[in-house]
């Protein structure tokens, strides 16, 4: 019989999953922080549930600092990052929403596929690894079908989730010091790239990559 944390698990990888969908079609920079945000805070629940689940209290910190962090912090700290670049849509798409949507399909099978000949079909985990890898190739998907640096910048977001999202769901976490290390270079990496894009408006006066083509001596 299912216990209700086992299902807030299921729940919640269906969720992230949507969430992970629902980014490829968005091409307002609020949208797309809002489905990071939905999708932080659904990463949190779920490592919680894991947490009770496996007895493991440190992942119910791991939880908490992730949904303020990722849920809060870094949203609202780049939402006032797009709003003093003066960027709110994403204005170049490779390809449009519907493609992309039907792309991010296709990036889903073939997570399904490799998911099943990796771990095997009958495996309890295969479920978790085919949404991490499949949360993992739409954002990398999204990174490079965007044009803004804003958008290459969620991209990396979407695909560092992706990434502890599996360590979590397939190894019950790592180590309380390590956790803590990784959301500490969230928030380093989220200032380096600040400095940089700002740095790069300030000298191509752009931060559209479609329009840094030449070199400024």
């Amino acid at each position: 019989m299912m216990h209700w944390n086992d299902t807030l698990i299921s729940w919640m990888g269906a969720f992230v999953l949507l969430t992970g969908f629902m980014t490829v079609v968005f091409r307002r920079f609020g949208n797309v922080l809002g489905c990071y945000r939905l999708q932080s805070i659904g990463f949190a629940l779920a490592t919680a549930a894991v947490g009770l689940d496996l007895g493991e209290p440190h992942l119910y910190a791991l939880a908490v600092l992730s949904g303020v962090i990722k849920g809060y912090l870094v949203p609202n700290w780049i939402g006032g990052f797009a709003r003093r670049l003066g960027s709110r849509a994403e204005e170049k798409m490779a390809v449009s929403p519907a493609v992309s949507l039907f792309i991010a399909g296709g990036l889903l099978l073939a997570a399904h596929i490799i998911s099943r000949t990796a771990v095997g079909s009958a495996s309890a985990k295969v479920d978790d690894l085919m949404i991490a890898l499949a949360l993992l190739l739409i954002g990398f998907f999204f990174m490079v079908s965007r044009s803004h640096v804003l958008s290459h910048m969620m991209g990396i977001l979407f695909m560092e989730n992706a990434v502890t999202g599996a360590v979590v769901m397939l190894s019950s976490g790592l180590p309380l010091i390590v956790d803590l290390g990784i959301l500490f270079d969230v928030l380093v990496g989220i200032l380096v790239m600040s400095i940089l894009v700002f740095r790069i408006q300030g000298a191509f006066d752009s931060v559209d990559t479609s329009e840094l083509t030449t070199l400024h001596g």
